[in-house]
């Protein structure tokens, strides 16, 4: 897999998009993993300052991305298209929706055996709540709070996208959606966005 050029592309779609691509840290841009992680991040960070039409062009691009068992590229990916599946809500286009939840459950279904096997209780074990911790996100510096809090928004909206499980029930999935949403807009109102990722 090839992304030297997404980052040019995507610039090429948007001026907002340019702007932001061009205050990213060159180290965070220079290896295809490290792009798929980044600008998902920034899709994320767009999603939060309530860019919602620059944040969906970003995950359109990275929609792009054909899973091929790189779990290294695929976390990624995955996280960006349950944002797509969010702003899909947000700006009424159930068809979008749907393709996201196809390509996710795809993926997830995907292979055959023990690797299909492990792939599955892993992702039991994450909608059982055990990779998920209000604690984690708290008592840091702003910058490590901002990046924690944004990583646990990327995993609520994927136990929102899987329809929720016990742990994730719609109630304390959409409370802390909003909790974490109110916080990180506050965060962004209060410090510089050069203060914070992804473009530390």
């Amino acid at each position: 897999m090839t992304l030297k050029n997404i980052l040019s592309e995507l610039s090429d779609k948007n001026l907002a998009i340019k702007n932001a691509i061009s205050l990213l840290p060159s180290k965070s841009i220079k290896t295809d993993k490290t792009i798929v992680e980044t600008l998902t991040k920034l899709a994320y960070y767009l999603f939060i300052a309530e860019k919602e039409h620059e944040a969906m062009v970003i995950c359109d691009e990275l929609a792009n991305i054909k899973f091929n068992n790189d779990y290294d590229y695929w976390a990624w990916v995955e996280y960006v298209l349950c944002l797509r599946i969010e702003l899909s809500l947000k700006l009424i286009n159930p068809e979008k929706k749907e393709i996201s939840i196809t390509i996710i459950k795809e993926a997830l279904d995907s292979g055959e055996g023990l690797v299909k096997k492990i792939r599955n209780q892993v992702h039991k074990r994450f909608m059982n709540g055990e990779e998920f911790s209000i604690n984690e996100v708290e008592s840091k510096n702003y910058d490590a709070e901002f990046e924690a809090r944004m990583i646990c928004l990327m995993k609520l909206l994927k136990a929102k996208a899987f329809g929720g499980s016990d742990f994730f029930n719609p109630n304390f999935v959409n409370a802390e959606v909003k909790k974490n949403l109110k916080i990180l807009k506050a965060m962004l109102s209060d410090l510089d966005r050069n203060e914070l990722i992804p473009f530390t």
